[in-house]
């Protein structure tokens, strides 16, 4: 609207003052110069310089010519419209016709004349150009309207769309969501703007992602930390209550020898329990102990590349003696050249507890069968007592502490209850799997590892 009002005012005031102002001045220019040449030029010249002077400036023209001979005046007087005919038959209806009149007397040097020049030129060209451009000027206007919006919105859209997409992305990024990236392919500053935004959102997504992997290992270790002060808690617990009954039973024998009184009198009988006692109690502790080591976080597994055929066989002839005094067939075989990385005190240790089990559970007259063989890229290891079978109960609660299948708890007819649980710490420093089930012919535990 503003822009209507403007072009209106131009065309009504400023343009036609303007023109005025300027024909005045060119005017003035025109009318000296014609009276120089009048002045300066013969009598036949004369009349050819106002009729052109008057065709090109639109003007009308009057030249008075007064002739001096003697004591005679002689006037003539020339006319001429022709220039200006043009405009003045063209005026508007109802508008006056504004003229610009100049007078000027002249004397010409060569036929000692004198001429009286009356020029008389019309603002009319400015009042058709005013009509046309009002006629004009609403089209003139909606064009350029029509133009300039255009180009404003090819122009805003070009900087204003990724300055969008640039905001869209920081809003994202200030949720951390840091999945979406610019395409901007321009090379001024918003082009420098959404490139230096990538690369924040990737430094942001790889640092995002570093922390999260920190704080879900930060997480699983304090899981794991967390789950280990409880086996401890639980497992102190249950030695406290290991170790109760037996020091209470040691407790009155030896007070009842002391004081001589009834069954105790038999003190042979009651100082070999006693000795018993104490000997359970101290194997008891040593498991602690070595349990203890175990689960320590100050404890390094020094490990040496062995050959697992030969820790096998080494730990199965110790136990052939135990075997035989069972009745019990103890074989072995294993395959050559099956190396891997293991601690031989602790590995052994896991072992001969296996193979003890085995032996200890094992019917009389059953067969131990110890297998070591390849499976793909990885060692297999098996120890299987035949006649035996476990139900589902005890194979999930054998590898907890002081867990024993014999519900008694007599150290007669089973151990501490600590030496499957020691195995499983060993074996799970050593990072191999293992598992135990019931097989077709009895119990089958096997452990799994990577060889060299």
């Amino acid at each position: 609207m503003a822009t209507f009002i403007a072009c209106f005012a131009f065309v009504d005031y400023i343009l036609p003052q303007w023109y005025e102002s300027a024909y005045n001045e060119r005017l003035d220019e025109l009318v000296d110069e014609l009276g120089k040449q009048i002045e300066e030029s013969p009598l036949t010249r004369i009349e050819d310089l106002v009729r052109s002077f008057a065709f090109k400036n639109h003007a009308q023209i009057t030249l008075e010519t007064q002739f001096h001979g003697g004591n005679e005046e002689v006037i003539i007087s020339m006319q001429d419209n022709l220039g200006a005919e043009v405009f003045f038959n063209y005026l508007p209806q109802g508008e006056e016709l504004v003229l610009l009149r100049r007078e000027v007397e002249l004397t010409n040097q060569i036929g000692n004349t004198s001429h009286s020049l009356i020029i008389e030129a019309s603002l009319q060209p400015i009042t058709h150009i005013m009509v046309t451009l009002r006629e004009m000027i609403r089209y003139l206007l909606m064009f350029v309207l029509v133009i300039s919006s255009v180009v404003a919105f090819i122009i805003s859209y070009s900087l204003a769309r990724p300055i969008v997409k640039i905001s869209q992305m920081s809003r994202k990024m200030k949720r951390l969501d840091l999945t979406e990236r610019l395409h901007v392919k321009r090379r001024d500053e918003i082009g420098e703007l959404a490139s230096n935004l990538n690369d924040m959102a990737n430094q942001l997504d790889y640092s995002m992602k570093n922390l999260s992997e920190t704080n879900d290992k930060l997480q699983e270790e304090m899981m794991k930390e967390k789950k280990r002060q409880q086996q401890q808690k639980e497992f102190f617990m249950a030695a406290s209550h290991e170790l109760k009954t037996p020091l209470t039973i040691l407790k009155t024998q030896l007070n009842g020898m002391i004081e001589d009184v009834g069954i105790y009198q038999d003190r042979d009988l009651y100082l070999n329990r006693a000795s018993e006692i104490t000997e359970n109690m101290s194997e008891l502790v040593v498991n602690m102990l070595h349990i203890s080591q175990l689960n320590s976080n100050e404890m390094i597994l020094d490990t040496q590349t062995y050959n697992m055929g030969q820790l096998v066989e080494e730990t199965a002839q110790s136990y052939e003696a135990l075997a035989d005094k069972k009745r019990i067939s103890l074989t072995y075989f294993c395959e050559e050249d099956i190396n891997t990385e293991v601690n031989k005190m602790q590995f052994q240790a896991a072992l001969s507890n296996i193979i003890a089990n085995a032996i200890l559970y094992s019917p009389k007259g059953e067969l131990v069968n110890i297998q070591l063989q390849r499976e793909g890229e990885l060692g297999l290891l098996t120890v299987e007592n035949y006649g035996a079978t476990l139900t589902d109960e005890a194979i999930r609660q054998l590898f907890d502490p002081f867990y024993r299948v014999e519900k008694s708890r007599s150290r007669h007819t089973g151990g501490s209850g600590l030496g499957l649980y020691i195995v499983k710490n060993i074996l799970e420093m050593h990072g191999f799997d293992y598992h135990l089930k019931n097989s077709k012919k009895g119990v089958i535990f096997t452990i799994i590892f990577p060889f060299k």
